[in-house]
């Protein structure tokens, strides 16, 4: 599929991307195709991989298209973490700076409660002997809109990018690990974001502003690795790749074979033509 025609829904994080994209540039090829919504082409799963290619000058990349509103296609919220402890006030100081109040509560439902009501923006659970729970809420005045989680978590990194202390954020896949971490005296300080619906996803495609790094993760079907060159997505249309000969044309239809009898019954796509 050509990359003008996908939508993105996140920003993506610019050290992993830089990593990203000299790995894909030595390595001369893609390897795993990225996963994109059907109807609408925005990206579920690839969101460095697309901005990597489009970095490396590809016209196309190698996509698996998939019908989004399947029940077993589920949105969960990626568990940041902050390791390094001299970093926890900075946090702090940053959302009180840009206008959210920092409410202490008195227990971990409270705060997964204020959060996921859209009530907070965030929450925060902070490494103390017991853990301390926190919400940041923002009370708009004058008629202004009410901060969201995404105009929490956007000066944060926006401050460490900045102070060059990127790598003491991580992310994690569940909230379990997370906090486990820091049980473990391995992280100082976990935020809790709220879960995005597919239709708000949808539409933050649409915006211009899209929403912080790692807000979503995907639970999706398996993708299975499909290696293209570079060459070959750099050019922008069929009639252009000279580069496929006939041994990879039948290893195209095996490749989409293959996929049409999995479950999910995804379809290779490379390229988009108007109808």
């Amino acid at each position: 599929m050509t990359l003008d025609r996908i939508k993105v829904h996140e920003d993506i994080k610019e050290d992993y991307l830089a990593e990203l994209k000299q790995r894909i540039e030595n390595d001369k090829e893609l390897y795993r195709p990225i996963l994109v919504a059907n109807n609408d082409f925005v990206v579920l799963d690839g969101h460095h991989r697309y901005h990597a290619c489009k970095a490396l000058g590809c016209k196309r990349i190698t996509c698996i298209l998939v019908d989004y509103q399947r029940d077993d296609i589920i949105v969960n919220a990626w568990s940041p973490l902050i390791t390094d402890s001299a970093e926890v006030d900075a946090v702090f100081d940053v959302l009180e700076n840009h206008g959210f109040d920092i409410e202490q509560l008195d227990s971990e439902e409270k705060m997964h409660e204020l959060v996921d009501s859209r009530e907070a923006a965030i929450g925060l659970i902070k490494k103390d002997s017991p853990l301390e729970f926190y919400c940041a809420k923002h009370v708009p005045k004058d008629g202004a809109q009410k901060k969201t989680f995404s105009e929490a978590m956007k000066p944060i990194i926006g401050d460490l990018r900045e102070r060059h202390k990127l790598p003491v954020l991580k992310y994690l896949d569940t909230a379990d690990k997370a906090k486990q971490l820091i049980l473990d005296n391995e992280a100082s300080l976990l935020i809790k974001v709220p879960v995005i619906s597919k239709e708000k996803i949808l539409n933050r495609a649409n915006l211009e502003e899209k929403y912080p790094p790692k807000t979503t993760k995907h639970t999706l079907p398996e993708i299975q690795d499909y290696h293209v060159t570079i060459e070959r997505l750099r050019q922008v249309n069929p009639a252009e790749d000279t580069e496929l000969s006939e041994e990879q044309r039948l290893a195209d239809e095996q490749h989409t074979l293959e996929h049409e009898r999995e479950e999910f019954k995804p379809s290779i796509e490379w390229w988009y033509e108007e109808a």
